[in-house]
């Protein structure tokens, strides 16, 4: 048993040690193998550049511009509002309905104000009437009635000072700047031929109106010759007859005739005269201060009422209505003299005409505070949303109207882009109805105030306006609110250093460029740049002119 045993224990190392042997060449031949069969990988190649753009800097010319959406809209447009906060009453307008000047767009609860004044208007006629009945009864005075026509014509002229300022505080119509287009046009041909004159009268006769004018004198002479024999043959014997008054009047006619002729080719011959010169240069001189009147008067109207013409307007409004109280206080002074002394009565009517006077006048001013009318004819083109027994809050824009005779392009710019722009600056404008095609524009107005801290600025504080030179063709097919892509040059620069702008590198804060050159390791050159517009960016400092910069 036991030598069966070790004989089986002796077996089994034997088959144990044969699979150890047959793992180790397996293991060994297959690593032979996979050496042979598989070589060590290389490191992968870094990317290479030459396959990236190349960019030249170059110089050039580059164009700074302010872009934005800007929108059609008419060339007067008016954003009303109330001045006082209230209940909305009543709107009587809504959006695309046409209004004339005067009509009333909206108005605020104002409860029984309406009938107060309605018996304020009646009140102020009853206590005139008699006043002036009391007037008639203390005398016939005809200063009384001079005073009264002074009075009338003050308070003409204050209606007329406040209908100026509510005017200029509009601005200008399309009509105030067509007249002053022609009146331009007008002093520009007068300040030409007034230059022409005064050239022509310094360069003195031509030959030929000599030539002409000696002519002129010859045959006057012969007609005078003429008309001598005539009367001579028909007057010898009979000189009194009508027939000889006949013959003399045609005798004495062609006299004056040829005594013009003569001074005329006496006048040509001497050359101008000092006298006629000095009127002449006078003549120029007049015609271009009224040339340069109208331009200044042009550009007022384009550039909207400046503020020292309202505050001037205003004080107008003020000295006349001064003189309105100067002219009704001589007037119920001439009345008092009128009454003699005694009769206290026109002194009493006088003070209740100016109670009910003083009643009437602020309940006006309070319906006017309550109530939107339209300043002038046009279509309305925004209407609040708010409705009828909401409450509407001061200064918040409830109707807006708009002429649409005259078509602009009105675009809000940020208050730092309205930094930039100013009047008669180029720009190009693109209707979204026509993406194809591109027309030129010209600022025509911008924001009395284009400097401000503020982050945020009113809307019409915001807009600039521009002119839209278009084929009538595309200017009839517009309509008010259509969007118009806009963009303003607002400085150009030539002859500088450019560069496209996927040429250069950013990285924390840090603005450079990769140069081309020989080797794997290229050189960074930082650079600082001026302005930029959609494709080149100015370089200021960095680089030269030719030298090749890799794109990232």
């Amino acid at each position: 048993m036991s030598v069966r045993l070790r004989g089986w224990r002796s077996g089994w190392q034997a088959i144990w040690l044969l699979t150890v042997l047959l793992a180790v060449t397996l293991v060994t031949a297959g690593c032979t193998e996979l050496a042979e069969d598989y070589p060590t990988p290389t490191p992968l190649p870094t990317p290479a550049e030459s396959n990236k753009p190349v960019y030249e800097a170059v110089r050039g010319s580059i164009v700074q511009s302010v872009k934005g959406l800007g929108r059609v809209a008419a060339s007067q447009e008016a954003t009303l509002y109330f001045r006082q906060s209230g209940r909305l009453s009543k709107l009587y307008v809504e959006t695309g309905a046409k209004v004339k000047e005067g009509d009333l767009l909206a108005e605020l609860d104002t409860a029984t104000l309406k009938t107060r004044l309605a018996q304020a208007k009646v009140n102020t006629e009853v206590a005139e009437l008699r006043l002036a009945q009391a007037a008639d009864r203390s005398s016939s005075d005809s200063d009384v009635a001079a005073a009264a026509a002074a009075l009338a014509r003050t308070e003409a002229d204050h209606a007329r000072a406040v209908a100026q300022l509510e005017q200029l505080k509009r601005g200008a119509t399309a009509a105030d700047l067509s007249a002053a287009d022609q009146a331009v046009v007008k002093a520009e041909a007068d300040l030409r031929a007034a230059e022409n004159a005064l050239a022509k009268l310094k360069a003195g006769p031509t030959e030929d109106a000599i030539r002409a004018a000696e002519l002129a004198v010859e045959k006057a002479r012969n007609d005078r010759w003429g008309a001598q024999i005539d009367r001579d043959r028909n007057c010898g014997a009979q000189p009194k007859t009508a027939t000889c008054v006949r013959y003399e009047a045609s005798l004495a006619a062609v006299q004056t005739v040829l005594d013009r002729a003569l001074v005329e080719l006496d006048r040509l011959k001497s050359g101008p005269r000092q006298e006629d010169v000095d009127a002449s240069e006078k003549n120029v001189a007049s015609a271009r201060a009224a040339l340069a009147t109208a331009r200044a008067r042009q550009q007022q109207l384009i550039g909207g009422p400046k503020m020292i013409d309202v505050e001037a307007a205003e004080r107008s409004v003020v000295s006349a209505r001064a003189a309105v109280d100067a002219a009704r206080s001589q007037w119920q002074l001439k009345l008092n003299i009128a009454a003699k002394g005694g009769d206290y009565d026109i002194q009493i009517q006088k003070k209740q005409v100016e109670l009910a006077r003083l009643t009437l006048e602020e309940l006006q001013a309070q319906l006017a505070l309550a109530q939107i009318k339209a300043p002038f004819a046009g279509i309305v083109v925004f209407v609040t949303s708010s409705r009828e027994g909401e409450v509407a809050n001061a200064y918040t824009p409830v109707v807006t109207i708009a002429d649409p005779k005259s078509f602009q392009v009105a675009i809000e710019l940020s208050p730092a882009d309205l930094t930039k722009v100013k009047l008669d600056q180029e720009a190009q404008i693109i209707f979204t109805a026509y993406p194809t095609q591109k027309y030129p524009a010209k600022i025509l107005k911008v924001p009395a105030t284009t400097q401000s801290n503020e982050p945020q600025l009113a809307s019409d504080q915001r807009t600039v306006r521009l002119n839209i030179d278009a084929p009538p063709e595309i200017v009839k097919t517009l309509e008010l609110g259509d969007l118009v892509n806009v963009s303003i040059a607002t400085l150009k620069k030539d002859d500088v250093l450019i560069l496209p702008n996927t040429a250069i590198r950013t990285f924390g804060g840090r603005r450079f460029v990769r140069l081309t050159g020989e080797g794997r390791l290229k050189k960074e050159v930082d650079i600082e740049i001026g302005i930029s517009d959609e494709a080149m960016t100015e370089i200021t400092k960095g680089l030269k002119e030719g030298q090749r910069v890799i794109a990232p």
